[in-house]
């Protein structure tokens, strides 16, 4: 997929609107949403106020596309309570970003956020004004080295990207409390090349992390043709991010369940 390559809607004159890199509301952004939700939580259980960052955090909203509205509807019946927590959030309007979803959850646990973002668009940098704090700094990698209590990291393509990412975040102070939520695009399925680099670029992440635990879950691309994964992977002080453990593997279990039984079998 090339950094150039933008989604379409059906509507040709909406396109120059949305300008979309990929669908908004995919099955990467639900897995990445209920992960978001459920760390935000927990974060608001624990003090007044969330410090939450994302140096790469498009636009505060993005449209409901048909294919969203159906993947959103379809998970309704689900009963695992991450997925439901994301449902309520997202609500029936427009489709929230991963900072926005954060910090509705900081709110709806009776938390207070405060919201620091960053985009290289203009235009969506500019549409999170009276929404969070926009960050006046050259590029997102500049800006992952602010203090914060959650940190999403979240560029196009992160595997690809890692050379600039990953020096930014091996950076951050080893006594570093934030829990760091990581989406990737892992190509492994793809073929054995595509598993070498799914392979060497885990272990420069974990260099990078250090001493930090890590949580990773995945859910197919897609329930028929599955050639890729989509994954959240959740970084921090073990204190704080093992007692997350068994709700994220249950959530992603639920999505993953949900996605095997709709491409197994066709009535």
């Amino acid at each position: 997929m090339g950094r150039d390559w933008t989604w379409r809607v059906r509507d040709p004159g909406a396109n120059a609107r949305l300008h979309l890199r990929y669908e908004p509301g995919g099955w990467g952004d639900v897995l990445k949403g209920v992960w978001a939700v459920t760390a935000a939580d927990a974060l608001a259980r624990g003090r007044a106020v969330v410090r939450a960052l994302d140096p790469f955090a498009g636009a505060p909203d993005y449209p409901r596309v048909e294919a969203t509205a159906a993947r959103l509807s379809a998970i309704g019946a689900l009963t695992d309570p991450g997925v439901r927590a994301l449902l309520d959030l997202v609500g029936p309007g427009a489709l929230p970003s991963t900072a926005s979803l954060a910090r509705a959850a900081v709110e709806a646990a009776g938390g207070r956020a405060a919201l620091e973002v960053f985009d290289l668009d203009p235009t969506r940098r500019g549409a999170w004004a009276g929404r969070a704090d926009v960050l006046e700094v050259a590029s997102g990698e500049e800006a992952l080295g602010r203090a914060a209590d959650l940190v999403v990291v979240d560029p196009y393509d992160l595997v690809a990207d890692w050379p600039r990412v990953g020096p930014r975040l091996a950076a951050r102070p080893a006594d570093d409390p934030a829990l760091l939520l990581l989406y990737a695009f892992n190509r492994a399925p793809r073929g054995a090349a595509a598993l070498r680099d799914y392979r060497a670029w885990r272990e420069d992440l974990a260099r990078a992390l250090g001493a930090r635990a890590l949580l990773v879950g995945r859910i197919p691309s897609d329930p028929a043709l599955p050639r890729a994964w989509h994954e959240a992977l959740l970084a921090g002080p073990p204190a704080a991010v093992e007692p997350l453990a068994p709700a994220l593997r249950a959530s992603t279990t639920a999505l993953a369940r949900h996605l095997s039984d709709a491409g197994c079998f066709e009535p």
